[in-house]
C-alpha cells in the first residue's frame, strides 16, 4: 500500500503547457502534481476487482471485507496527504453511491499496479498457454 502511495505524488504525469504538444505533436510528460500544485482526488473504487470470468454477474470475490477496506483505504489518503499537502488531498465517502464529476487533463488514464503476484500470476497463465 505504501509502495502505490508513494507514485502518486510524484509521477510526471503533467505537460508544460498546451503549446508543448503543438511543437513536440506529442505529450512530453514533464511535470507532476507537485510541480502544477495540483489537487489529487483519492476514491475507494472496489468495483475495479470484479471479475465477469463465470456467469452474469460481477463476482467481487478478490475484494477485501469491508473492515479491512476502509483500514487499506484510510492509510492509503493518510500516506498520500503525509506524501505531498494534505489540504490538496481529497476523499471520496466510502462505502457510498457517488457521483463524481472531473474533468480529466490528459490524454491518459493511469492504473498504478503493484501487487507482485498479480504480475506473477499474468506471466505464468502466459507461459502456460503458449
Amino acid at each position: 500500500m505504501y509502495l502505490s502511495s508513494s507514485h502518486v505524488p510524484p509521477n510526471r504525469i503533467y505537460n508544460n503547457s498546451s503549446a508543448d504538444i503543438a511543437l513536440f505533436g506529442y505529450f512530453q510528460w514533464k511535470k507532476n502534481v507537485q510541480d502544477i500544485q495540483g489537487e489529487v482526488l483519492c476514491v475507494s473504487q472496489f468495483t475495479l476487482l470484479a471479475t465477469l470470468k463465470k456467469g452474469n454477474k460481477p463476482d467481487f470475490h478478490k475484494a477485501a471485507d469491508p473492515k479491512t477496506a476502509r483500514e487499506l483505504y484510510e492509510y492509503f489518503h493518510s500516506k498520500v496527504q503525509n506524501l505531498y499537502t494534505a489540504e490538496r488531498v481529497k476523499d471520496g465517502v466510502f462505502q457510498a453511491m457517488m457521483e463524481v464529476g472531473l474533468v480529466n487533463d490528459g490524454p491518459v488514464t493511469l492504473e498504478i499496479d503493484t501487487n507482485p503476484a498479480k504480475k506473477e500470476d499474468n506471466a505464468s497463465a502466459s507461459a502456460s498457454a503458449s
